[in-house]
C-alpha cells in the first residue's frame, strides 16, 4: 500500500509542478518572451511544425523572429516518465483521434480515446536517459489556441519533456525543458 500511496503522491506532485509551468510558459510566450529560453536546458530541442531547433541562443533568436501571440491552454494532460522509484524509463502512450463534424453551418469537435499503453525501455542508454541524464522527469502535453498578431486563430498540440533540476534556493525543483514539440492543428478547408 505503501507504494501505492507514494505513486500517488507522485502523480500529484507531477501535476502540480505541470500547473505551474505551463501558467508560467504561456506567460512567458505571450508577455515576456525574450525570458523564455531560462525554461529551457542548454542543449534542449525544439520541433516547431517539423522544423528543429537546437540550443539557446538558435531558440532565443527562432521566439524572436515570432510574431506577437496570444495563447489560451484548453487541455493538460502530464505524467511522470521515470524517477529514483522506477528501476528503467516508463512511457505511456494514448493515441486520440479528433474530427471535426459540421450539420448545418453548427461546427463540433470530437475527441475520440482509443488506447494506452506503457512503453517500456529495457536499453540502458535509452532516448529518455539521453536527454534527461536519469532525472525525474514529467511528460506534460497541452492543446489549445493561438493568435499571433491578433490574426486568424490556429488549434495547436504542444509537447514538453520536462526534467527537475536542483534549486539552489528552494528545496522545490526548477522544470527546465528537455523537449519540445509544437504543432498546429489546423483543418484542411
Amino acid at each position: 500500500m505503501a507504494s501505492t500511496v507514494d505513486f500517488r503522491t507522485h502523480v500529484d506532485q507531477s501535476c502540480r509542478y505541470s500547473e505551474e509551468f505551463v501558467n508560467i510558459y504561456y506567460d512567458c510566450m505571450d508577455k515576456k518572451r525574450r525570458h523564455l529560453t531560462r525554461l529551457y536546458l542548454d542543449k534542449a530541442t525544439l520541433v516547431w511544425n517539423g522544423n528543429a531547433v537546437s540550443g539557446h541562443d538558435a531558440l532565443g533568436e527562432f521566439f524572436e523572429s515570432l510574431p506577437s501571440s496570444e495563447f489560451q491552454v484548453h487541455t493538460l494532460d502530464c505524467q511522470p516518465v521515470h524517477g529514483k522509484e522506477m528501476s528503467r524509463p516508463a512511457l505511456m502512450v494514448s493515441v486520440y483521434m479528433l474530427w471535426k463534424v459540421c450539420i448545418n453551418g453548427l461546427c463540433l469537435y470530437v475527441m475520440y480515446y482509443f488506447s494506452s499503453l506503457w512503453y517500456n525501455d529495457p536499453c540502458k542508454n535509452s532516448f529518455s536517459d539521453q536527454a534527461t541524464q536519469g532525472q525525474t522527469t514529467l511528460l506534460v502535453v497541452t492543446g489549445g489556441s493561438v493568435k499571433f498578431d491578433g490574426n486568424k486563430q490556429h488549434y495547436f498540440n504542444q509537447n514538453f519533456l520536462l526534467t527537475a533540476q536542483a534549486s539552489p534556493t528552494s528545496d522545490q525543483p526548477v522544470w527546465k525543458i528537455a523537449s519540445d514539440c509544437f504543432r498546429f492543428q489546423d483543418w484542411a478547408s
